[in-house]
């Protein structure tokens, strides 16, 4: 086996397989070395000092026994360690011994005694004066990266055909030309591939590596995930995860500004303090509060007319009544409420009624109710006075009427035969008059003749049986005849019916019903 110890910085050429080279101690094997312009402040094992130049080894540990110098001896910087002879201060038979320091900075070559030799994890075969101090031994590789692409190189252990020398001259790249797989070297195994990870974390591509092309990313549809948990429906489009709808968050509450958290997805209701309408009419400047519409000052129902009262009703906003009582009763005015001075009474021409039953067709005049011409009372009927009641209006009481004894009399002087007399006394609630004595008939012969000079009908017949004379209503047996009465004259001899004031005091005459007089009605009162 051959090795070279003097191998300098070259050993960095392995970093890919022992320790980093940047932080100025290299594990190589079994032996630690130092770079000693990179780690200047990197101490000694306890109890060791000595001069940092280029790289040095700190300690060995492999097979047999250590080649080692006592502490704080160093081999000087520019001497050769003659061949067969120890290095000064290490164990002759090189075991258990403590870790040598090795300048290798400068001079030629360094070599373990030969007593050294043997089952060192490092050691250094140094050839006679003319030799050559071998690097590796045939059929040794190494893995290596190239320092300007930092690709992966394997290093082959080859003998120089010139010098004879062996060293670290074949140098092999790790690429297997498939750009499906990257090339890595490693101890034990060489160059060695491992697939490529065409994995771009879209959610919207398809990945797949080709051979001789390399990774593809084909895009694809479905739903994905935008990150955005506000937005629902994410769905891939041309290989891009587009953001779908947005989520609703609306409450309804015109007091919250509603969002959604980004994050958690959850809907976010922040009160706000914006103006609002709480829904009543009767307050005005409504504003948000905590979340819920607080009605504001009261609303301002004055319309600034003094003719009505000005209130607000919840349901329906303002309200504007009438408050001035301004109707005076006058038909003849025009009642209305000016909103600054009040009440108002306009005289009018219209229709009104004066309240006398006794005018018509009244009519306003200055405010006043004034009466038009009488109403015309004629009713026709000789038996009635034809007058005006001014709180009844017309009104045809019976003409001439009188009372005496207990009884009601009214003479009529619509001449009428007896019969027609008879039946109009008692269309009225009357009948034609008894006489019952002389005092009575007396009474009734004045009032006739006070009326009318001629002679008026009574009650007294003898229309049911000749001679047997008998009155309409009642029964008495007063007579008042005039001489030689009755007599039942006339042309046919039949004079059936009783006039009175057909001779002197009132006297009675028989006479034909169908003659015409006036006649006494007569009710009992």
């Amino acid at each position: 086996m051959k090795a070279a110890l003097g191998v300098g910085m070259a050993l960095c050429l392995a970093a890919a397989t022992v320790g980093a080279c940047g932080d100025g101690v290299e594990q190589r094997g079994g032996l630690k070395f130092v770079d000693d312009a990179r780690a200047a402040d990197v101490p000694w094992p306890d109890g060791w000092t000595g001069e940092h130049d280029g790289w040095s080894e700190l300690q060995g540990d492999g097979g047999g026994g250590d080649v080692g110098a006592d502490p704080g001896e160093d081999v000087p910087v520019g001497e050769d360690v003659p061949v067969g002879e120890d290095v000064p201060g290490a164990d002759a038979d090189g075991g258990g011994g403590d870790a040598v320091t090795i300048d290798v900075g400068g001079g030629e070559d360094a070599g373990a005694g030969e007593d050294g030799y043997g089952e060192d994890a490092t050691h250094s075969e140094v050839a006679e004066d003319g030799g050559c101090l071998d690097a590796c031994d045939d059929g040794e590789v190494r893995c290596a990266e190239d320092a300007e692409t930092g690709a992966a190189l394997l290093e082959v252990c080859q003998e120089d055909a010139q010098t004879g020398c062996w060293g670290w001259s074949g140098v092999i790249p790790c690429d297997d030309g498939d750009p499906c797989t990257y090339d890595v070297c490693s101890d034990g195994l060489g160059c060695h591939a491992a697939e490529v990870p065409c994995d771009d974390g879209n959610p919207c591509t398809i990945d797949v590596c080709q051979p001789g092309v390399g990774c593809q990313h084909q895009p694809k549809g479905g739903p994905c995930e935008d990150g955005d948990a506000c937005t629902v429906g994410d769905a891939c489009t041309d290989g891009v995860c587009e953001p779908g709808a947005a989520k609703a968050c609306n409450d309804g509450n015109g007091c919250t500004d509603d969002a959604c958290d980004p994050v958690t997805g959850g809907c976010v209701f922040t009160p706000n303090t914006t103006g609002c309408h709480d829904g009543n009419p009767c307050t005005q400047n409504d504003k948000c509060s905590g979340g819920y519409c607080k009605g504001g000052a009261p609303a301002d129902c004055d319309d600034g007319n003094v003719c009505t009262t000005d209130t607000c009703d919840p349901a329906s906003g303002c309200v504007h009544t009438p408050n001035a009582p301004c109707d005076d009763g006058n038909p003849c005015t025009d009642d209305t409420c000016d909103p600054v001075i009040g009440c108002v009474h306009t005289p009018n021409t219209a229709a009104c009624n004066d309240g006398n039953a006794c005018t018509t067709a009244d009519s306003c005049k200055g405010g006043v109710c004034v009466g038009g011409p009488p109403p015309s009372c004629a009713d026709q009927d000789g038996c009635t006075a034809n007058l005006c009641d001014p709180a009844k209006g017309c009104v045809f009481p019976f003409a001439n009427a009188v009372e005496y004894g207990g009884s009601a009399y009214f003479i009529c002087k619509s001449d009428r035969k007896w019969t027609d007399a008879r039946d109009y006394c008692a269309s009225k609630g009357y009948y034609l008059v008894t006489v019952n004595d002389a005092a009575e008939h007396l009474f009734l012969a004045t009032a006739t003749a006070a009326v009318q000079s001629g002679k008026a009908w009574i009650g007294r017949h003898d229309r049911s049986k000749e001679g047997k004379w008998e009155w309409v209503h009642g029964s008495s047996d007063f007579k008042q005849w005039c001489k030689d009465e009755p007599n039942d004259g006339g042309w046919f001899a039949t004079e059936d019916c009783a006039e009175m004031n057909a001779c002197a005091g009132g006297g009675w005459n028989d006479t034909e019903c169908w003659d015409d007089n006036a006649f006494i009605c007569e009710k009992k009162l």
